[in-house]
């Protein structure tokens, strides 16, 4: 199970996916800073985008 879910920790998906759904969470708890959470929300998904490594194209 443990390895599982360091595979998973790997993968961007799973970065962009938990980003969006706190995102969400912000969205239900305060609507009056909107803005705000989609900033945080951008940003966790820039840097997961700048220090997660590309898999190699297969040929």
């Amino acid at each position: 199970m443990f390895d599982w879910l360091k595979d998973r920790a790997k993968e961007r998906s799973t970065w962009r996916g938990l980003a969006i759904l706190a995102g969400m969470a912000g969205v239900a708890v305060d609507p009056t800073q909107v803005e705000m959470i989609g900033y945080g929300v951008a940003g966790a998904i820039g840097a997961v985008e700048t220090i997660t490594q590309d898999k190699p194209a297969e040929a």
